[in-house]
């Protein structure tokens, strides 16, 4: 039986100090069949050093060096996109790591289930030293439809919190749009929901990803400047116009939105937070009845967890 070639795809901007865990954690798989496609977005460290000297590895079938920034993730990943080879691709984000089984699980899961777009697997919290923030535990598989993933993980947030957990069928991702590419913070929502609107969706409960957190993370500094709840007002635009929120989960979304921006404490300034204020509010009705609506909810949530 052939076994399905996976492109990883690793982009890189000035992450040399976690360049080589990156790349030796990818090499390493107990999976082999796989081909690496590095991007580089002209980087101002000593990351191209790096990764040149990775170009002689048979796994390697491309290095791309930009040299102009291009400004956007997303663009990057859509290069990768379209160099890939594999049957599946997975985006190993060049500040992360994994366990070294990690794609051979994934793989087994999502031939396991050939309706599959998507599976992935639950990530540790590390800090910039590699040292746990948060240690997940969970145990256990989550197979679901696309709309229902969505309905149930993507409506307040990300579910797939880090693209390297995540591995994707490459004919999925082709029948999927492209306006995720304009996106500076958010368009990795975006990208999971369409993608799992062409198939299944598999959660591996077991942690074997590491999601690093540090001061560059571009998600960080996106809620700063109100960047993230812009771009999240569109995702709420795109969900509520295809029928994800209706009823109860409109009013529950928006309440949750509105919790958020009076909860994020460091806003470039006050002025940031009164305009993010003043987009999401005329989005529903009730807005100050649906804040509470999801405080409801949330403690009603930890009492179930509890018990």
């Amino acid at each position: 039986m052939r076994m399905p070639l996976v492109t990883v795809i690793i982009p890189n901007y000035n992450h040399a100090k976690y360049l080589r865990q990156r790349i030796d954690t990818v090499l390493n798989q107990t999976y082999t069949s796989f081909e690496v496609i590095i991007l580089d977005d002209c980087s101002t460290d000593n990351s191209k050093d790096i990764i040149l000297s990775y170009k002689d590895n048979p796994h390697i079938s491309n290095i791309v060096l930009n040299s102009e920034n291009s400004g956007s993730t997303f663009k990057q990943w859509n290069k990768g996109f379209e160099l890939a080879k594999g049957d599946y691709i997975w985006i190993a984000e060049s500040d992360d790591y994994c366990d070294l089984n990690l794609l051979e699980l994934l793989i087994t899961q999502i031939q396991k289930y050939s309706q599959s777009s998507i599976v992935y697997t639950s990530s540790h919290f590390v800090d910039a030293e590699g040292h746990y923030i948060k240690k997940i535990r969970k145990k256990g598989v989550e197979i679901v439809g696309g709309r229902v993933f969505i309905m149930k993980h993507m409506t307040m947030g990300n579910a797939i919190l880090n693209a390297s957990s995540a591995i994707f069928s490459k004919e999925a991702l082709s029948k999927c749009k492209l306006d995720y590419t304009t996106f500076k913070a958010g368009g990795d929502r975006l990208f999971w929901i369409y993608l799992a609107e062409q198939g299944q969706v598999i959660h591996l409960k077991d942690a074997h990803n590491y999601f690093r957190q540090h001061s560059k993370k571009v998600t960080s500094n996106a809620a700063k400047s109100g960047l993230g709840f812009i771009e999240s007002l569109k995702i709420y635009d795109y969900l509520k116009s295809h029928g994800y929120l209706y009823g109860w989960r409109k009013h529950l979304t928006h309440g949750y939105y509105m919790w958020l921006i009076g909860h994020v404490k460091d806003y470039q300034n006050t002025q940031v937070k009164k305009n993010i204020y003043d987009l999401w509010k005329p989005k529903c009705s009730y807005p100050t009845l649906n804040k509470y609506l999801f405080i409801l909810h949330r403690v009603y949530t930890k009492l179930v967890d509890l018990f």
